[in-house]
């Protein structure tokens, strides 16, 4: 189930505080933000990175109960991989053991697999399990390199594919950084959260953009969003 909601109002009137108090009911019944500020930098749809912008931006401030105020990436995997974990140790499987390794890996896989058929799934999820292998492995530099990757703060394709060891690696931009925001909402709730909130304010900077082109752009992206959550 998704839903929505515009709140408006004029300046003054309280609906930033609105969206944080939301924000604080969200994170107590288990689901995760993510907020963001627009700006003439930060834009739905736009060029010169000001789509990116906007979603570096909720990644960074993305935040679970135990990590309200922001940077809550790493915990969320952690709180991942503990799950699995404790529902193989469930099964029987000693966790000393290379059965458990084998097990933990096909069930990253199996996990991951219903993302793969979405636009950037297969680089989403390859990224996910090298993440796995490094944070396995005490990888950190290869740790830090996927979460880059995810927080898309790569800028080419080959400084991504060095660092994170996937040949044939895509990176997040304008043009597609919300289909990656839509899989980032799937796999929170593969890793058992309730779901994920969004909340974006600030919304007048689009109202203010000069080019009507771009303005229109940027009004198409919102009913692009409103589409989707209508549509589960």
């Amino acid at each position: 189930m998704a839903a929505k909601s515009f709140i408006i109002g004029r300046y003054g009137s309280g609906k930033s505080f609105l969206i944080q108090l939301s924000r604080g009911y969200a994170l107590d019944r288990g689901f995760i933000t993510a907020d963001c500020d627009l700006s003439p930098e930060r834009k739905l749809s736009g060029s010169n990175g000001c789509g990116l912008a906007t979603y570096r931006e909720l990644m960074k401030n993305v935040a679970s109960k135990s990590s309200p105020d922001g940077a809550g990436l790493p915990l969320i995997f952690g709180k991942w991989f503990s799950s699995i974990g404790e529902e193989i140790e469930n099964d029987g499987i000693a966790a000393d053991s290379d059965e458990y390794d084998n097990e933990f890996a096909v069930r990253i896989t199996k996990n991951l697999r219903e993302l793969e058929a979405d636009v950037g799934g297969f680089d989403f999820s390859a990224v996910l399990r090298e993440y796995y292998r490094a944070y396995k492995n005490g990888d950190d530099e290869r740790q830090s390199a996927c979460m880059k990757w995810i927080r898309g703060e790569y800028n080419t394709r080959t400084e991504a594919r060095r660092d994170v060891g996937i040949r044939s690696l895509s990176v997040i931009n304008d043009e597609n950084w919300y289909d990656y925001f839509k899989l980032f909402t799937a796999f929170v709730r593969i890793a058992g959260y309730s779901g994920l909130c969004i909340y974006i304010d600030e919304c007048v900077n689009l109202y203010k953009i000069p080019n009507r082109i771009s303005r229109e752009n940027n009004y198409e992206k919102i009913l692009a969003m409103f589409n989707d959550t209508m549509q589960g």
